[in-house]
């Protein structure tokens, strides 16, 4: 399975027991707030500091669904974050830089694409 071999590759995943896997998650998440609480002191915006600030974070999950459509229903692996130490953090620059990244060369939707394909096409004919 697709899977199996994603976890198994020691380049992508390691093996821990579990108390390390308790232990890793609070290392970040107090790493994350000692350089958060850093930055709030020289003046971070309470707001901002407030809305990014982790606590009670976990270690990501991965699991998988399966495709149905294909034969022997493989499975998607799927890398759930939102219970992780910087999943906050992330989520607010996401915000933040968005706008910034909007581009008129960037297809954000393919059927959109498709239909100004064909409108380019019908207005040249």
């Amino acid at each position: 399975m697709k899977i199996e071999t994603i976890i198994s590759d020691p380049s992508k995943f390691q093996k821990l027991p579990k108390a390390n896997i308790v232990n890793l998650s609070l290392r970040l998440e107090e790493k994350l707030q000692a350089d958060l609480r850093t930055l709030n002191k020289s003046g971070l915006d309470e707001t901002f500091f407030k809305d990014i600030y982790p606590s009670g974070s976990k270690i990501g999950r991965l699991y998988g669904l399966p495709k149905i459509h294909k034969p022997s229903v493989p499975l998607r692996p799927i890398l759930s974050a939102t219970t992780m130490h910087n999943f906050k953090l992330a989520k607010k620059l996401v915000e933040i830089l968005h706008p910034l990244c909007d581009n008129i060369h960037t297809i954000s939707d393919p059927f959109l694409f498709t239909d100004e394909i064909k409108s380019r096409v019908d207005a040249r004919t």
